[in-house]
C-alpha cells in the first residue's frame, strides 16, 4: 500500500483526508493548469502519507481526470487496482481513457491530456493547410494560373 505516517501527531483525521480528496477532485476538473498541478500534488502527497484504499481509489480517478494515464498505470502496478471506486466513477475513468485514445490500425494508443491536445492541434493545422493548398490548386487551375 502507499506510504505510512511517521508519528501519531502527523496523522490526518478522516475529515481532513476527505477534505483533501474533495479539493483535489474539484481541482482536477478545472481548466486551469495551476489547479490541475495542485490536484496532482495533493493526491500524490496523500498517497505518500496515507495507507488507505479510499485514497488509492481517489488517486486512480483523479489521475484519470488529469489525463495522467502513465501515472495511473504506475499507481496500479505498484499498489493494485482499488475496489473502492464507485461504478459511476469507473465509467468516468473509462470514458476518459477512450476520449484520450487514438486508434491506429488495430492498436489503441493512449495519450496524456497534453499529448492529445497536441495531436488534435496538429491534425487541425494539417487539415487547414491541406484545404488551403487544394483550394489554391483549384483556383489556379480554373483561372489558367497553373503553370
Amino acid at each position: 500500500m502507499p506510504g505510512e505516517s511517521t508519528s501519531e501527531s502527523d496523522k490526518l483525521t478522516e475529515k481532513e483526508i476527505n477534505r483533501l480528496i474533495a479539493i483535489s477532485s474539484m481541482k482536477s476538473l478545472s481548466d486551469r493548469d495551476q489547479d490541475k498541478t495542485d490536484a496532482y500534488s495533493i493526491i500524490s502527497d496523500l498517497l505518500n502519507i496515507i495507507d488507505d484504499e479510499k485514497v488509492l481509489g481517489a488517486a486512480d480517478v483523479i489521475l484519470s481526470r488529469l489525463g495522467n494515464f502513465p501515472g495511473r498505470a504506475l499507481l496500479r502496478n505498484r499498489f493494485g487496482e482499488s475496489n473502492k471506486v464507485p461504478s459511476f466513477l469507473k465509467l468516468e475513468t473509462l470514458s476518459r481513457e477512450i476520449e484520450n485514445s487514438v486508434f491506429d490500425d488495430d492498436r489503441k494508443i493512449q495519450l496524456t491530456d497534453f499529448q492529445y491536445k497536441f495531436y488534435t492541434s496538429l491534425k487541425r493545422k494539417i487539415s487547414q493547410c491541406f484545404c488551403t493548398y487544394i483550394g489554391r490548386k483549384v483556383v489556379h487551375t480554373r483561372h489558367g494560373f497553373d503553370r
